[in-house]
């Protein structure tokens, strides 16, 4: 965060199942969705890496965008 505090985003009860599935079987304790390119896991997502999902199932750039995702991540 740029902030460099703390910010709470209350989530549905929908948002806290799914996110307490991917924790029980990730294999990073500190990460729900880890990097692949840290061999512990234990890295946070970078915002290049829905960029490059994005371009690997076909989006053009430009078609589809994370603007602001450095803001969410």
């Amino acid at each position: 965060m740029k902030i460099k505090q703390m910010h709470i985003v209350p989530l549905s009860r929908q948002a806290l199942v799914i996110l307490n599935e991917l924790q029980a079987i990730s294999e990073s304790k500190q990460c729900v969705l880890p990097t692949a390119r840290n061999g512990e896991g234990a890295s946070h997502l970078q915002t290049t890496t829905f960029i490059r999902a994005l371009r690997q199932i076909g989006y053009a750039r430009g078609e589809l965008t994370f603007h602001g995702s450095g803001q969410w991540l």
